[in-house]
């Protein structure tokens, strides 16, 4: 049920200013102008990309903290790019470089810099005004790397909704509320000195998988990445389906050489093994393999949940239709396939997020006890707590457990002093002798 009474924010549900936005207007008014710590480099990759350049750079020119300078590097395009660049951008370094792939352009960009952090976006990126402040904050708290969100913007077409609603989309990857484990190679920026130590982007990688690469080697050498949350830029998915999938076969064949470089971390059937959880911008909610913070014996004030993979994002409203449901329900069962069968040679069974279904056990008993005092389940944990049981811990799904046997338990609440608790038994129910006593 959609919550109408709570209203936070600086404008009204119909985008209207409040007067909170004009006292926020004034208080960063009074800030005035940001004085840059450090001199950020921008760095942009690009292979023909004449249709989807000028957007980024464009982009680029209205950061509120702006870049020391920003490069483009020229990968080989035969579509006009570089006169593009050249006529449009005379205040971009542009660097023309033989067809040489992704990493090798991003390390060539890297060499030309001149400031002390490099910040590298995509072609097909549109930085937000403050996407270089957000990263000067993030770097003020001592990180070595950090990076944003890469969001989609509102589709245009059918083709790009169902695209932007189907899994496989660049995420970042979270240990915690702000360290990364991994951030995506369209929105990371690394200090100098930290990117040299740790050997630039690998240039086997021409199409994907560097940035993961990278991102691993960065912490291997004791290096730290923070997530800085206001620091985004608008990414466009890919404008077809035929597109998509491509895409998506160069991913599987990139976490093929990450897999060879890196076996110790993936599993057997090929699957990536992250710490921390991935997030693909989807809803908060408890889905399968979601960890949910019960607290001990279930009583935590407010249960949290925890997702080790985000649920996707939803089908956008405007293109919401029969046809569109039935292709991106075929995009969300061949794209962990088709990934698959790139990476490992293998027409893998997976789920939708990539990891086999694990049900719960089915429980060994179910049963009820009535207390006319009007015992809850509380008196009853009490007892059993006396009795030699151990409580759980903040994400078990029981509530104590005692030689094997784990028990669940939940108070019925109604009228009149009588309480009926249910009791749910994992186990030996004859273990629960002293509350039927």
């Amino acid at each position: 049920m959609e919550v109408l009474d709570w209203d936070f924010g600086l404008i009204d549900r119909e985008g209207r200013d409040k007067p909170a936005l004009a006292a926020v207007r004034e208080a960063w008014q009074q800030v005035g102008s940001r004085t840059p710590h450090s001199r950020f480099s921008v760095i942009v990759c690009t292979r023909n990309g004449a249709s989807r350049i000028a957007a980024c750079l464009e982009s680029l020119r209205h950061q509120t903290l702006p870049a020391h300078e920003v490069i483009v590097v020229d990968d080989g395009s035969t579509d006009g790019t570089t006169d593009l660049v050249a006529r449009g951008f005379p205040e971009v370094r542009l660097l023309t470089l033989e067809p040489g792939g992704l990493s090798a352009a991003r390390n060539a960009g890297a060499d030309a810099a001149t400031g002390e952090i490099l910040a590298f976006t995509d072609d097909d990126c549109e930085a937000d005004p403050d996407w270089l402040a957000g990263l000067a904050d993030a770097f003020d708290k001592g990180w070595d790397a950090a990076g944003g969100p890469n969001l989609p913007p509102p589709p245009k077409s059918d083709a790009e909704a169902i695209v932007t609603a189907a899994p496989g989309a660049p995420s970042h990857v979270m240990l915690d509320d702000v360290e990364a484990e991994h951030l995506p190679g369209c929105n990371i920026a690394v200090l100098r000195t930290a990117y040299f130590e740790t050997g630039g982007f690998d240039p086997q990688f021409t199409t994907a998988g560097d940035d993961v690469d990278f991102c691993w080697r960065l912490r291997d050498k004791g290096f730290r990445l923070g997530f800085a949350p206001t620091a985004f830029v608008w990414h466009w998915r890919r404008p077809s389906l035929r597109a998509f999938l491509r895409q998506q076969r160069g991913y599987g064949r990139a976490e093929a050489l990450l897999i060879a470089k890196h076996p110790q971390r993936f599993t057997a059937a090929g699957d990536a093994r992250w710490d921390g959880f991935v997030y693909s911008g989807g809803p908060v909610r408890a889905v399968e393999g979601s960890v949910i913070y019960y607290g001990r014996m279930g009583q935590a004030g407010y249960q949290g949940v925890v997702d080790r993979m985000q649920p996707l994002r939803p089908l956008d409203a405007g293109f919401n239709d029969f046809a569109s449901r039935e292709r991106l329900r075929l995009l969300e069962w061949l794209q962990p396939r088709l990934r698959a069968w790139f990476r490992c040679g293998k027409w893998l069974l997976l789920s939708n997020n990539g990891t086999a279904s694990q049900e719960p056990p089915a429980p060994t008993d179910e049963l009820a006890l009535w207390s006319a005092e009007g015992k809850t389940r509380d008196d009853f944990l009490q007892q059993l707590l006396a009795d030699g049981w151990q409580a759980g811990g903040d994400t078990d799904a029981w509530d104590v457990e005692k030689n094997g046997t784990r028990v669940l338990l939940a108070t019925e609440r109604g009228d009149g002093i009588g309480k009926r608790t249910l009791v749910r038994v994992w186990g030996d129910p004859k273990s629960l002798v002293v509350l039927r006593g």
